[in-house]
């Protein structure tokens, strides 16, 4: 009836010796073994007494540890905060003896519930204390000319006169009280103030989060600096991130392994971190580590001997207010309106600015500013803030002209283009229904995609010449780089791309996206305009106005993107790159922008292409209408 109330156990007490406790490290695999040379194996049974007794050998490796970074690779521990003596509450770190110097360095940034210098407890146990430590990296890092800070995250609580990796709330070490507050302090302390240029940084689980909050803290300091970054499980979140600079420079400088049953270094997309996920070859996250070791410094071997990216795709922004942008926004777009003829004659040196050319392609003209800043927030993700925030940069950093680039091309193709879209169209109508009753608007839209799809045949190269041309970045400041190989214009582009690569692979690059975005758009094109026609003209059929055309065709333009809009920003990435294509570029373009930016990377720039369709295709079907109509009588 009555239960004897069982007695909690005390926990046990053990010698601070490994010889003492039965156990050793051995020299040669640096694994944990009793001293009769087997290797440890944590006992299921007696859990409590065998917990302890893991507790304990992990306190005394992270002793060794720290023996091994003194000894063999002479490394300095610093008490923190600086200035502290060993008997006050503190915590510590470890550096290289010449991290002040030193032009290159990393920083190892540990997850939580470890002792200092362990990555994780598990492979230390199963692999050998150098592979489930901070030893191996050290070493490597040393044999590459780095000098290398420790930090020590989980170390920032202090309890009976010692620091502790527990998250009791005991005594917290001053200005160290939280993982991220204890890094960013290293960073501000010991490498910021370093004469390190090349920073690299791994950091595992908890650590990814807490690197991120220092580069938003620190981000002018250190955004030259650090070269690139590898996360091992990170925790961070790109959401959490505020500031689209810095979203920018992790998408451009950061890896994160992950757990994966693919194998080491295939690509799995995940889109909250922000940056290329890649699988660590293993499903436990204690291994990550170990497995992508050789992975880590061959990149940070490739980042330090190549150019940073930032100095290709990336220019910081000035601090400007968005009431600011936009009046100056609106400004320059006035001016720009006014200054389309002097624009003209400049591009008259390319021989095709004659009167009749320019007076057809003012649909192109006046359009081809919000059609640029289109393409370069498509092709450059997170440079700009917004469309005024570009077109503001692109008039102050190259001049106003910069937003009529690549208008050469469309202008002199775009005869051409509509002829052959709408002869398509109109034979592909006639092809449904040879005697010219009214189609349904699914017919409509059959023969819009029909249209479209033969269309893309001169579309793709003139399209590839406006993208490339457009997206130029040709700074005023010598100073400043370009982001591509400077052309003058689409013929001398269109003959250096046929000499280098050839007719199908130089012209017609991006072939592919092009066809694939040209079906849905004009099937959305024509049936849209088809469509609000019919509902302004009645049951009768009635000729509509210019005013009512107008309003048909700009649906029909509003429809043309929202049918395309996704493979169009695939279509200016591709196209807007010199880098080589792979195999299945379309499908592998599409998950790259979700892998950075989800579902909103596919909307880049779409307000102004909208902004801008809305007259221009208004205009283009309402030629087209009375076009029709006046050969009708005829």
């Amino acid at each position: 009836m009555f239960r004897k109330k069982k007695s909690k156990r005390e926990r046990p007490e053990f010698p601070h010796d490994l010889n003492a406790l039965g156990y050793k490290i051995d020299d040669e695999e640096q694994r944990l073994r009793t001293i009769n040379g087997e290797l440890y194996v944590f006992e299921v049974k007696d859990r409590a007494y065998n917990e302890a007794l893991y507790d304990k050998l992990v306190e005394l490796v992270s002793e060794y540890v720290e023996e091994q970074l003194r000894s063999k690779y002479n490394m300095v521990k610093m008490i923190l905060p600086i200035g502290t003596s060993e008997e006050a509450v503190h915590t510590k770190i470890y550096v290289s003896s010449d991290y002040l110097t030193k032009e290159s360095m990393i920083v190892f940034i540990p997850g939580l519930s470890n002792k200092f210098g362990i990555w994780a407890k598990r492979s230390m146990t199963e692999h050998g204390v150098k592979d489930g430590s901070v030893l191996s990296y050290t070493e490597r890092a040393m044999n590459m000319g780095f000098s290398v800070v420790v930090t020590n995250p989980n170390e920032i609580y202090w309890h009976k006169n010692k620091p502790t990796a527990t998250k009791t709330p005991y005594v917290t070490v001053p200005e160290n009280d939280s993982p991220e507050v204890h890094v960013d302090y290293v960073f501000r302390h010991f490498v910021i103030p370093s004469a390190a240029q090349n920073i690299f940084v791994v950091a595992n689980s908890y650590g990814g989060y807490s690197f991120v909050e220092v580069m938003q803290k620190h981000f002018s300091e250190l955004k030259d600096r650090v070269k690139a970054v590898d996360f091992t499980s990170s925790t961070h979140s790109i959401d959490a991130v505020k500031s689209y600079k810095v979203k920018n420079w992790i998408r451009e400088h950061c890896r994160n392994w992950v757990v994966s049953d693919k194998k080491l270094g295939e690509e799995v997309i995940d889109p909250r971190f922000g940056c290329v996920n890649y699988s660590g070859g293993d499903d436990l996250i204690e291994y990550l580590l170990r497995t992508c070791e050789s992975e880590t410094f061959s990149y940070f071997h490739q980042r330090l001997t190549a150019p940073s990216p930032s100095s290709d795709s990336y220019v910081e922004p000035e601090d400007i207010s968005e009431t600011e942008l936009l009046r100056e926004a609106e400004a320059i777009l006035q001016q720009g309106g006014v200054e389309i003829q002097s624009w003209a004659a400049h591009v008259d040196e390319d021989g095709w600015g004659e009167e009749p050319k320019i007076q057809n392609g003012a649909q192109v003209a006046t359009g081809q500013p919000l059609d640029t800043v289109k393409v370069r927030m498509q092709v450059y993700p997170h440079r700009y803030k917004n469309p005024f925030d570009c077109i503001v940069r692109t008039v102050r950093e190259e001049s106003i002209f910069a937003l009529y680039k690549g208008m050469a091309s469309p202008l002199i193709g775009i005869g051409a283009v509509n002829a052959l879209l709408f002869a398509a169209y109109s034979k592909f109508k006639q092809i449904q229904n040879p005697f010219n009753d009214e189609l349904e608007i699914w017919q409509i839209a059959l023969a819009g995609a029909g249209a479209g799809a033969v269309n893309s045949v001169l579309a793709s190269p003139v399209e590839l010449l406006k993208v490339r041309l457009q997206a130029q970045y040709t700074p005023l400041s010598a100073s400043a780089p370009p982001t591509l190989k400077q052309y003058k214009g689409p013929v001398e582009l269109a003959s250096h791309l046929v000499s280098t690569h050839g007719i199908r692979h130089g012209l017609f690059r991006g072939f592919w996206a092009t066809f694939l975005r040209e079906i849905p758009a004009y099937a959305g094109f024509y049936a849209g305009f088809e469509y609000m026609k019919r509902e302004f003209g009645g049951s009768h059929g009635k000729e509509l106005g210019v005013g009512q055309l107008m309003a048909a065709g700009a649906v029909g333009g509003v429809c043309y993107w929202l049918s395309c809009y996704p493979l169009d920003v695939v279509k200016s990435m591709v196209q807007g790159s010199e880098k080589p294509l792979e195999r299945f570029y379309v499908l592998k373009t599409l998950r790259s922008i979700y892998r950075q930016d989800g579902l909103r990377g596919f909307m880049r720039g779409i307000s102004p292409t909208i902004v801008r369709t809305i007259p221009a295709a208004g205009a283009t079907f309402t030629v087209y209408e009375f076009s029709m109509r006046a050969l009708n009588k005829m």
